[in-house]
Order: C-alpha cells, then sequence, then structure tokens
C-alpha cells in the first residue's frame, strides 16, 4: 500500500508576523510602570436590558449603522501609543491605525448609555454639587460674562426643571438630584471612569435646554447624546494626579493617573467589548491605517 504524502512544510515568513499581542503587554515599555485602579464609591444595580420600546429602537438604529472593518480593528486591538491627547496608534494584527479617540469615545459613550439603559452603575458627587451655581458659571460662558440677576433667575428655573425630572434621569441614567436641587451621583458608564468634571457645567446647562421632555423618544435620545458629550474623552480637560495611601506608620505615594492611563486602562477595553463603531467614522477619519508592518520589515530588512 501507498503511504500517505508528508505533511507540507509550513514556511517561516517573519514578516508577516504580528510583533505584539493585544493581552500581552510585553514589548510596551509602560509594562514596567505600576498604574493606580480607581477607587470610587459606587453601587452596581443589576444589569437588564431594557424593554422599553422607544429605547430598543434607538439601540436598533444605532447597531445598524454599525462598521465591521472599524469594529474588526477596536475589538482586537493593541496599544502602541498616544499621538497626543486626540490621536492614539493602535494596533490590528499588521495594520497601524492612527485613531481619534475623543470622537470614537463619543459613540461608545452613547451605546453604553443605552444599552444599561435603568440599570448603570453610578459613582457618588462628593459633596454633593449645587446645581444653580454650575448652571450660572454655565450661562455666564455662553453669555460672555456677568449677566446679573437675569442669569440668577434662568439658572434658578433650569434647576426646577431638573429636580422635577430627577425621579425619571436617577431611575433611568442615574443622575441623582436631590430635592433642594443638588447632584448627588452620575453614571458610572464604563468602569472605574470619571467624566472630566470640568465640563459639568456645560453638561448640566445642555440636559436643561436641549431635551425634549414632552416625547419619550427623542427625550431618551437626547440625554444619552449630552451624556455621551460630557463622558468622551476631552483632550485638556483632565487632571493628572497620584493616589496616596496612608497608614499609621507610613504613607505612599503610587503612580500619577494621566489621559494617555485613560485610554490605554479604560476606553481601549472598552472598544473591545459589546462595541458597534457606526460608519459615521470612516466619513470622520476616525480610523485611518498609516502603516503595514510586514511592507516596514521589508524595507528594515534592505537597510
Amino acid at each position: 500500500s501507498s503511504s500517505s504524502a508528508p505533511p507540507k512544510k509550513r514556511m517561516y515568513e517573519p514578516h508577516k508576523l504580528v510583533r505584539t499581542d493585544s493581552k500581552n503587554p510585553i514589548g510596551r515599555l509602560d509594562a514596567y510602570f505600576r498604574h493606580p485602579e480607581l477607587v470610587l464609591r459606587k453601587k452596581r444595580k443589576i444589569c437588564t436590558r431594557s424593554r422599553l420600546t422607544s429605547v430598543k429602537e434607538l439601540l436598533s438604529e444605532f447597531t445598524s449603522m454599525c462598521d465591521e472593518s472599524i469594529q474588526e480593528i477596536l475589538g482586537d486591538n493593541t496599544f502602541v501609543g498616544c499621538v497626543d491627547d486626540t490621536y492614539a496608534l493602535l494596533q490590528h494584527k499588521t495594520g497601524l491605525y492612527l485613531t481619534h479617540i475623543p470622537n470614537i469615545s463619543k459613540y461608545l459613550f452613547y451605546e453604553r448609555a443605552l444599552i444599561d439603559f435603568s440599570s448603570m452603575a453610578w459613582f457618588a458627587v462628593s459633596p454633593p454639587a449645587p446645581i444653580t451655581p454650575l448652571l450660572r458659571m454655565a450661562l455666564e460662558k455662553e453669555g460672555g460674562g456677568d449677566m446679573g440677576e437675569e442669569c440668577d433667575s434662568i439658572a434658578e428655573k433650569l434647576t426646577a426643571l431638573l429636580v422635577s425630572k430627577s425621579a425619571m434621569l436617577n431611575e433611568y441614567f442615574s443622575i441623582d438630584i436631590t430635592g433642594n436641587g443638588e447632584l448627588r451621583a452620575l453614571p458610572e458608564i464604563i468602569d472605574n471612569y470619571v467624566p472630566p468634571m470640568g465640563s459639568l457645567p456645560s453638561f448640566l446647562l445642555k440636559l436643561s435646554l436641549d431635551v425634549n421632555w414632552y416625547e419619550e423618544k427623542p427625550c431618551f435620545r437626547a440625554i444619552c447624546d449630552e451624556l455621551a458629550a460630557f463622558y468622551k474623552i476631552q483632550p485638556k480637560m483632565y487632571i493628572e494626579h497620584s493616589t496616596t495611601t496612608t497608614t499609621t506608620t507610613t504613607t505612599t505615594t503610587r503612580d500619577h493617573i494621566s489621559l494617555k492611563w485613560i485610554i490605554q486602562h479604560t476606553i481601549l477595553p472598552a472598544f473591545r467589548s459589546d462595541f458597534h463603531p457606526p460608519n459615521a467614522l470612516q466619513k470622520e477619519n476616525c480610523v485611518v491605517k498609516i502603516a503595514a508592518l510586514e511592507k516596514l520589515y521589508r524595507i528594515f530588512e534592505r537597510c
């Protein structure tokens, strides 16, 4: 009887090998530095998908616009580095991509707000923030200066509006507003991520002015839009800080948390999980391939 043919030997093609692994940080300098975990005062609700027809429709409309090629890139990305506070370099297979993190993260937070509708975790705003002064700040910024008593009157009316909607905001979005007009909690849309609180006055102003409170679906869409605009990565709006642990005998200061750390350790992992990036990102040039690593390898071989 004739013997079976020996298995074909696989050719070794180093130019086609992927140099990094998203699950293995070896090769990244960041792997040699310890970063602290954020500790938030938070409570997680039982996660259940909303049964409201309006929310299902909004989520279906969003996922139907998914760009599968971008989803594949972001779903299996390796962080290479930050170019600046706006752009990050990601590797997918042997491709190197320049990504616009603020724009992509805006869509991420919008979808997550719909997915976790009525079951969002929250973190405490401590001490509670009085809403009227924050609205006054936002109004004066929009108006270009001191608006006097008129500004106070508008801020108070807008605060009263938000207080009147507090039950719905807390139930569906974990935005906890007290009866005396203080913001007590905000949603933790992504684990261990706190939005840039310098944008809180603007968020409260847009929440009170730009939401159609009388129609369910437009109302929920607008609130999710404003949450996304508030929570997205906003360059120059973060304060780098260190965390300090004090015991009876020693005080230890751990490494600082930078915007780069936030992007790498909170935003990019969220891109890899249950995210449907819309095709609008292609039109906005938010994910651009700038190099093929196998071609670079051939160039280096000739040098």
